[in-house]
Protein backbone atom coordinates (compact mmCIF):
# COMPACT_ATOMS: atom_id res chain seq x y z
CA UNK A 1 0.00 0.00 0.00
CA UNK A 2 1.54 3.41 0.26
CA UNK A 3 4.03 3.88 2.65
CA UNK A 4 3.92 7.19 4.07
CA UNK A 5 7.71 8.16 5.20
CA UNK A 6 7.50 10.99 7.14
CA UNK A 7 10.63 12.97 7.20
CA UNK A 8 10.25 12.63 3.39
CA UNK A 9 6.80 14.01 3.78
CA UNK A 10 8.23 16.79 6.18
CA UNK A 11 10.92 17.65 3.47
CA UNK A 12 8.58 17.72 1.11
CA UNK A 13 6.53 20.10 3.29
CA UNK A 14 9.08 22.18 4.09
CA UNK A 15 10.46 22.37 0.66
CA UNK A 16 7.07 23.34 -0.80
CA UNK A 17 6.98 25.75 1.87
CA UNK A 18 9.94 27.65 1.13
CA UNK A 19 9.28 27.67 -2.71
CA UNK A 20 6.04 29.31 -1.84
CA UNK A 21 7.53 31.95 0.36
CA UNK A 22 10.39 32.32 -2.20
CA UNK A 23 7.95 32.44 -5.37
CA UNK A 24 5.51 34.58 -2.78
CA UNK A 25 8.71 36.96 -2.15
CA UNK A 26 10.26 37.31 -5.67
CA UNK A 27 7.47 37.01 -7.93
CA UNK A 28 4.07 37.11 -6.21
CA UNK A 29 4.10 40.16 -4.72
CA UNK A 30 5.88 42.46 -7.77
CA UNK A 31 3.35 40.77 -10.19
CA UNK A 32 0.63 41.87 -7.65
CA UNK A 33 1.99 45.27 -7.00
CA UNK A 34 2.33 45.74 -10.63
CA UNK A 35 -1.64 45.04 -11.35
CA UNK A 36 -2.41 47.32 -8.56
CA UNK A 37 -0.01 50.07 -9.92
CA UNK A 38 -1.85 49.58 -13.82
CA UNK A 39 -4.90 49.24 -12.26
CA UNK A 40 -4.40 52.79 -10.88
CA UNK A 41 -2.95 53.95 -13.94
CA UNK A 42 -6.10 52.75 -15.64
CA UNK A 43 -8.78 54.63 -12.92
CA UNK A 44 -6.58 57.63 -12.91
CA UNK A 45 -6.17 58.17 -16.99
CA UNK A 46 -9.81 57.39 -16.99
CA UNK A 47 -10.54 60.21 -14.22
CA UNK A 48 -8.26 62.38 -16.32
CA UNK A 49 -10.14 61.58 -19.64
CA UNK A 50 -13.02 62.38 -17.95
CA UNK A 51 -12.02 66.03 -16.24
CA UNK A 52 -10.14 66.26 -19.69
CA UNK A 53 -13.99 65.98 -21.49
CA UNK A 54 -15.81 67.74 -18.73
CA UNK A 55 -13.17 70.65 -19.81
CA UNK A 56 -14.12 69.94 -23.31
CA UNK A 57 -17.37 70.59 -22.73
CA UNK A 58 -17.07 73.25 -21.12
CA UNK A 59 -15.07 75.33 -23.51
CA UNK A 60 -17.73 74.16 -26.07
CA UNK A 61 -19.62 76.07 -23.51
CA UNK A 62 -17.87 79.11 -23.55
CA UNK A 63 -16.83 79.37 -27.23
CA UNK A 64 -20.61 78.90 -28.26
CA UNK A 65 -21.33 81.57 -25.50
CA UNK A 66 -18.76 83.77 -27.16
CA UNK A 67 -20.20 82.93 -31.01
CA UNK A 68 -23.62 83.76 -29.58
CA UNK A 69 -22.07 87.37 -28.02
CA UNK A 70 -20.40 87.89 -31.06
CA UNK A 71 -23.81 87.16 -33.24
CA UNK A 72 -25.37 89.54 -31.34
CA UNK A 73 -23.24 91.79 -31.89
CA UNK A 74 -23.11 91.76 -35.49
CA UNK A 75 -26.45 92.05 -35.65
CA UNK A 76 -26.14 95.37 -33.45
CA UNK A 77 -23.84 96.69 -35.78
CA UNK A 78 -25.41 95.67 -38.81
CA UNK A 79 -29.06 97.08 -37.67
CA UNK A 80 -26.99 100.50 -36.52
CA UNK A 81 -25.47 100.82 -40.12
CA UNK A 82 -28.49 99.90 -41.71
CA UNK A 83 -29.82 102.77 -39.52
CA UNK A 84 -26.95 105.10 -40.14
CA UNK A 85 -27.55 103.77 -44.43
CA UNK A 86 -31.22 105.02 -44.09
CA UNK A 87 -30.63 107.98 -42.57
CA UNK A 88 -27.65 108.88 -44.97
CA UNK A 89 -30.16 108.34 -48.10
CA UNK A 90 -32.94 109.78 -46.46
CA UNK A 91 -30.01 112.88 -45.95
CA UNK A 92 -28.93 113.04 -49.49
CA UNK A 93 -32.55 112.94 -50.60
CA UNK A 94 -33.54 115.66 -48.85
CA UNK A 95 -29.99 117.15 -50.04
CA UNK A 96 -30.71 116.81 -53.49
CA UNK A 97 -34.63 118.17 -53.25
CA UNK A 98 -33.81 120.84 -51.15
CA UNK A 99 -30.80 121.49 -54.08
CA UNK A 100 -34.01 120.95 -57.00
CA UNK A 101 -35.38 123.23 -55.37
CA UNK A 102 -33.05 125.81 -54.71
CA UNK A 103 -32.22 125.39 -59.11
CA UNK A 104 -35.76 125.81 -59.41
CA UNK A 105 -36.16 128.77 -57.74
CA UNK A 106 -32.85 129.98 -59.50
CA UNK A 107 -34.25 129.04 -62.59
CA UNK A 108 -37.89 130.91 -61.97
CA UNK A 109 -35.18 133.83 -61.30
CA UNK A 110 -33.10 133.58 -64.11
CA UNK A 111 -36.84 133.49 -65.47
CA UNK A 112 -38.42 136.76 -64.56
CA UNK A 113 -35.54 138.76 -65.40
CA UNK A 114 -35.31 137.29 -68.87
CA UNK A 115 -39.13 138.18 -68.82
CA UNK A 116 -38.62 141.27 -67.66
CA UNK A 117 -35.67 142.22 -69.69
CA UNK A 118 -37.50 141.49 -72.87
CA UNK A 119 -40.58 143.63 -71.41
CA UNK A 120 -37.68 146.30 -71.98
CA UNK A 121 -36.74 145.44 -75.07
CA UNK A 122 -40.37 144.98 -76.46
CA UNK A 123 -41.29 147.79 -74.71
CA UNK A 124 -38.31 149.50 -76.25
CA UNK A 125 -39.18 148.21 -79.36
CA UNK A 126 -42.20 149.81 -79.16
CA UNK A 127 -41.99 153.36 -78.32
CA UNK A 128 -39.18 153.36 -81.05
CA UNK A 129 -41.81 151.56 -83.83
CA UNK A 130 -44.48 154.18 -82.39
CA UNK A 131 -42.64 157.39 -82.81
CA UNK A 132 -41.65 155.91 -86.49
CA UNK A 133 -45.24 155.72 -87.21
CA UNK A 134 -46.09 158.77 -85.48
CA UNK A 135 -43.52 160.59 -87.41
CA UNK A 136 -44.28 158.74 -90.46
CA UNK A 137 -48.20 159.68 -90.10
CA UNK A 138 -47.68 163.57 -88.99
CA UNK A 139 -44.32 164.55 -90.47
CA UNK A 140 -43.96 166.95 -88.39
CA UNK A 141 -40.88 168.18 -87.18
CA UNK A 142 -40.90 167.21 -83.92
CA UNK A 143 -37.92 166.53 -81.57
CA UNK A 144 -37.26 162.93 -81.70
CA UNK A 145 -36.51 163.22 -78.24
CA UNK A 146 -40.04 164.73 -77.11
CA UNK A 147 -41.96 161.85 -79.11
CA UNK A 148 -40.10 159.46 -77.17
CA UNK A 149 -41.06 161.13 -73.91
CA UNK A 150 -44.77 161.24 -74.90
CA UNK A 151 -44.72 157.72 -76.07
CA UNK A 152 -43.19 156.26 -72.83
CA UNK A 153 -45.21 158.62 -70.69
CA UNK A 154 -48.21 156.95 -72.88
CA UNK A 155 -47.46 153.17 -72.83
CA UNK A 156 -46.75 154.12 -68.62
CA UNK A 157 -50.35 155.38 -68.76
CA UNK A 158 -51.61 152.20 -70.69
CA UNK A 159 -49.50 149.65 -69.06
CA UNK A 160 -48.32 147.89 -71.83
CA UNK A 161 -45.55 145.61 -70.94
Amino acid sequence: MLDINIPTFIFSAINLLVIYVILKKILFIPVTNFMEARKKNIVDSIKEAAAREEKAQQTIKEYEQRLREVDDTARELYAKAMEKAGNEHKKIIDDARREAERIKKDGYREIEKEREALSRDIKAQVTKLSIRIASKLIKANMDTGKNKVLVEGFLADEDVA
